[in-house]
């Protein structure tokens, strides 16, 4: 795009008022329903009329009513979330919570599963990296880290690694089968609160509270690129499932870049408070939650 050229503004599909301060939102696994959560169980919305539909059943864990920091839909039949100090699955309609597993270190912030769906990997703020077997929810390696963390873990596609990152500012690989950590990808001057791996399995891209968005390449641990253009803290972060566009967002609104020239080119933001989460369904819809209680969609370029 060429230089002060005006970039367009996405187009907003629909609002819904989700009554609460989302922490975590996901589209289900055909993109027809939302499901957002802040304190407590996920709330179900029809994506299409923004109509609430329900909520899941409460999770089996002491702190059920706590804050709901992570959603992720697995596939058709799955949900996994995070609400407190627990990691919960539940059935994709939210009538059955199958199992809960307890953090042995604290409240978890954030969770990750592997493609063939074995294996569970979350971090919480006590500073631990647990890895469950996801069929009978048994812990197989707990790391206590040394630096803080609390921030973000994803699956490398690799499915024999995992990439975290939080509070030390610092982008890691670990090893899945032993929990060793096999070195440092990168450092932001931030807190890294986005995370997300490119479908080429090759590259990282993270987002800090620095106000930029990386591209790190992860077995080279080499910065590949910089994204500027936000003038606030960088909240949240996704890609869509081709790889070809990336959607950050947080105090200053969401922006849209094209990850083959690493530029913006699109921005979009009717909330009234800063973005706190989102989510896009294949390449084409994203949903942002935000402190104003609000849910938007919206149309990608």
């Amino acid at each position: 795009m060429p230089k002060n050229a005006t970039i367009p503004s996405c187009l907003e599909i629909l609002a819904i008022n989700a009554d609460c301060w989302p922490n975590a939102v996901t589209f289900n696994d055909d993109g027809r329903k939302v499901l957002a959560a802040g304190f407590g169980s996920p709330q179900i919305f029809d994506a299409t009329t923004g109509v609430h539909e329900g909520e899941f059943v409460k999770a089996t864990s002491p702190n059920s009513d706590g804050v709901c920091w992570a959603l992720t839909s697995v596939d058709s039949k799955l949900v996994v979330g995070v609400v407190y100090d627990a990691v919960a699955v539940w059935t994709s309609d939210g009538t059955r919570c199958l199992r809960t597993v307890i953090s042995p270190g604290g409240i978890v912030s954030s969770v990750a599963i592997t493609s063939d769906r074995k294996t569970v990997v979350f971090g919480t703020w006590g500073k631990h990296l647990v890895c469950v077997d996801f069929k009978s929810g048994d812990i197989r390696w707990d790391v206590k880290l040394k630096t803080s963390f609390s921030g973000k873990v994803a699956i490398a596609l690799d499915g024999q690694h995992c990439i975290t990152a939080g509070n030390d500012k610092t982008i890691r690989l670990f090893d899945l089968r032993n929990g060793a950590e096999s070195h440092v990808i990168g450092t932001h001057a931030g807190y890294v609160q986005g995370l997300a791996v490119l479908p080429d399995g090759k590259r990282v891209l993270t987002a800090s509270r620095d106000k930029t968005i990386c591209l790190w390449d992860i077995h080279n641990a080499m910065l590949l690129a910089t994204l500027s253009g936000h003038r606030k803290e960088i909240r949240t972060l996704g890609i869509t499932l081709d790889g070809r566009l990336a959607i950050s967002a947080g105090g200053d609104g969401a922006r849209v870049w094209d990850l083959a020239s690493n530029t913006e080119i699109a921005t979009f933001n009717n909330h009234g408070k800063s973005i706190t989460c989102l989510s896009i369904s294949g390449n084409t819809t994203v949903v942002t939650g935000a402190e104003d209680g609000h849910l938007r969609i919206w149309r990608l370029p």
